[in-house]
């Protein structure tokens, strides 16, 4: 459910840079271990991305039910590439995290702050640094988001 938030990025950047945290509770790698397999090619990335893409595809028609309308994306990541459903959309900005656009706030967001979330529910903001946002929900698990993104999205309501 997690890639669900980050559909538009690809999932190599989810899991070196969103959710690293994570990938190495579920597949008990590090980041730097990752990154030494793909050095030595253990990911095809052309079949990788075949995949994701097939599995996306497939998720989408689940997405109803929380809310989120797949086909609304103007991007959907790939394992480490983006395809662009919109092609005015690619030339207009880029979906990569290393490349989040400087860009006035559109809201302003403090630690401590209530949240709610169209899936977790209520929340609290337990950091922010302008590109990422950490919200604590009742679970007691805290989930990154990108600022602004999050709510342009729609995710927090």
């Amino acid at each position: 459910m997690y890639l669900t938030d980050f559909r538009e990025y690809c999932l190599r950047d989810v899991i070196t840079r969103l959710e690293p945290d994570l990938f190495s509770k579920v597949t008990g790698l590090t980041i730097p271990d990752f990154e030494l397999l793909i050095s030595l090619n253990v990911f095809n990335a052309a079949l990788m991305n075949d995949a994701v893409y097939k599995f996306k595809r497939y998720e989408d028609s689940s997405l109803s039910y929380t809310g989120i309308q797949a086909s609304d994306l103007s991007a959907i990541g790939l394992y480490d590439t983006v395809i662009y459903t919109k092609p005015e959309k690619a030339e207009a900005s880029s979906v990569l995290p290393d490349s989040i656009r400087q860009q006035e706030p559109a809201l302003s967001i403090s630690i401590g702050d209530k949240l709610t979330h169209k899936t977790f529910g209520e929340g609290v903001v337990v950091s922010f640094d302008g590109h990422y946002l950490d919200c604590s929900f009742d679970f007691k698990r805290e989930k990154k988001f990108i600022y602004p993104d999050c709510f342009e999205k729609g995710y927090f309501i």
